[in-house]
């Protein structure tokens, strides 16, 4: 009897310290396991931040207007219009920012200004549509000098989304005032193989009569 109680106490004790050891092992394990989730957490975070940062380079900057072509880069804005394209050639004269400047945007932006139409047959501006945007307009402008005298050709040719639009000219050059929602507009300078252009999206408003010749 006595060799059997003994022996029940000394199968429990092995159990207690059966579990003692798996508890123990357990509690090492989790502290083991911490270091690894917490420095998990610190490079998710990193990893998030680093995004962050490159996605506000990918946004670009709010240029100033008129804009120097020498800072521009693609995704910068400009007078509620982004920049896609940004080939710059540096200069060579000291008389302009820039040799040459080919400059893409997008976005859609309303503008003001005097449009001018020329039909077919008519001289050297055959079946084209000019306009000038308005001081007023916020509309993304081009300093090519310090000289106040060098600027911008500053009449655009227009091409339209709706090709109904052009029919309204009728068939005799016009000249008069627009309102007209515009997008990609393109800068070619100095504009001797290509002007400067934008598509029209919506004509706003438009009262135009014959051209005195």
């Amino acid at each position: 009897m006595k060799f059997t109680s003994q022996l029940s106490i000394m199968i429990v004790v092995i159990f207690m310290l059966i579990g003692t050891s798996l508890l123990t092992g357990c509690s090492e394990g989790a502290k083991a396991e911490n270091p690894e989730i917490k420095q998990e957490a610190i490079n998710q975070g990193s990893t998030q931040v680093q995004e962050q940062a490159e996605a506000g380079d990918q946004q670009g900057t709010e240029q100033a207007n008129p804009f120097d072509p020498r800072n521009l880069k693609v995704g910068d804005k400009v007078a509620g219009m982004e920049v896609t394209k940004a080939d710059i050639l540096p200069t060579t004269d000291a008389a302009f920012y820039v040799d040459q400047a080919n400059i893409d945007f997008t976005g859609e932006i309303e503008v003001k200004g005097t449009i001018e139409f020329y039909p077919q047959g008519f001289e050297h501006l055959d079946q084209q549509v000019k306009f000038k945007v308005d001081e007023s307009s916020a509309f993304p402008r081009m300093k090519v000098s310090d000289d106040p005298n060098n600027k911008l050709y500053d009449k655009i040719n227009l091409k339209f989304e709706n090709p109904e639009d052009i029919k309204k000219f009728g068939e005799k050059p016009v000249k008069g005032e627009a309102t007209l929602v515009i997008s990609q507009y393109h800068i070619r300078f100095p504009g001797v193989e290509e002007q400067d252009s934008a598509v029209v999206i919506k004509v706003v408003t438009m009262n135009v009569e014959e051209l005195k010749q």
